[in-house]
């Protein structure tokens, strides 16, 4: 097991750790409502839910064996992100290369879990949602 660990990463999601590990930039802090809204959500979601969440941000299912902390990008360690835009008609995206997701500050609740459930829901289709 210690093997596979070590060649695969973890598929099992510490969202403490994921949490603990997670940088906020372009205005938005751990206060900001939609972060509490993100967090509320990602602790309700199943593994395998969280793990397509995963994918959408950083293009791989998997954790290294290490943690969030030690998350892969194009150019190293970098950690997951979560960048603050203005324009709240687009759907959530991401940039994997820097495992950023680029969130708009909706203003409920409903708003934003409806825009990245279905953003998620159309990982697979390779296209660029507006």
């Amino acid at each position: 097991h210690e093997l596979e660990l070590l060649l695969c990463g973890s598929h099992e999601v510490n969202t403490a750790d994921w949490q603990n590990n997670t940088l906020y930039k372009a205005g938005y802090t751990t206060e900001s409502q939609i972060i509490q809204w993100f967090w509320d959500l990602v602790n309700k979601m199943k593994n395998e839910e969280r793990l397509t969440l995963l994918q959408f941000v950083t293009g791989t299912g998997a954790l290294p064996p290490r943690g969030f902390a030690h998350l892969q990008g194009s150019d190293g360690e970098r950690r997951f992100s979560i960048v603050r835009v203005c324009d709240l008609e687009r759907l959530p995206q991401s940039h994997t290369c820097f495992n950023e997701l680029i969130l708009p500050e909706y203003g409920t609740r409903e708003a934003f879990e409806t825009k990245l459930t279905l953003a998620l829901s159309h990982l697979d289709d390779g296209m660029l949602l507006r």
